[in-house]
């Protein structure tokens, strides 16, 4: 199950681990301060955590912050991630704005990656899949479990369901229980 992904310049799963920061910020100015400052580190990944954005739910203040960062031409990859609660993030979205907060960011062109949680179930994976890699941008499947380290043939059937649903990257985070 070996996979080798190419965003801009940068081949994940081939050579050395990439690094990856993400930015928390929770207002516009902050943001785009942010990603200015990042910009010009020899970083491979910056990652937008949009649920620490206070205004998700204002389309015209997402729009806004959306152009604003394709203008940057940023050089790295970037990816969106909204974290919901249950997958140790701040947001609650259904599922309508979820899909349009993922809508309204691809219709920007600002985000090479799309975090997709496996949690979010299956119809909402394959309908942010298809909007995902019909704009020709890449999704990274993630599940996490912050309270435990599940048994090993837990975490490699969520691997295999992640494969399955046609994830590019594939993100497994768990809580280590012991220092061995």
């Amino acid at each position: 199950m070996s996979r080798i992904c190419k965003v801009k310049d940068i081949l994940i799963g081939e050579g050395i681990p990439k690094v990856c920061v993400p930015v928390i910020s929770d207002n516009h100015q902050a943001i785009i301060t942010d990603l200015i400052r990042l910009k010009d580190l020899e970083i491979d990944l910056i990652e937008l955590r949009i649920d620490y954005f206070k205004d998700l739910l204002n389309n015209q203040k997402l729009n806004e912050l959306f152009k604003m960062i394709a203008s940057l031409e940023i050089k790295q990859a970037l990816i969106l991630t909204y974290r919901s609660v249950k997958e140790g993030g701040l947001g609650n979205l259904s599922y309508e704005e979820y899909i349009n907060l993922y809508s309204l960011a691809l219709e920007s062109g600002a985000f090479d990656i799309y975090d997709v949680e496996l949690s979010s179930g299956t119809n909402t994976i394959i309908t942010l899949n298809n909007m995902i890699h019909e704009s020709n941008r890449k999704v990274i499947m993630s599940n996490h479990d912050f309270t435990r380290t599940p048994s090993l043939d837990t975490m490699l059937e969520k691997i295999k369901q992640m494969d399955s649903l046609e994830a590019d990257i594939i993100k497994l985070a768990v809580m280590p229980e012991d220092y061995k």
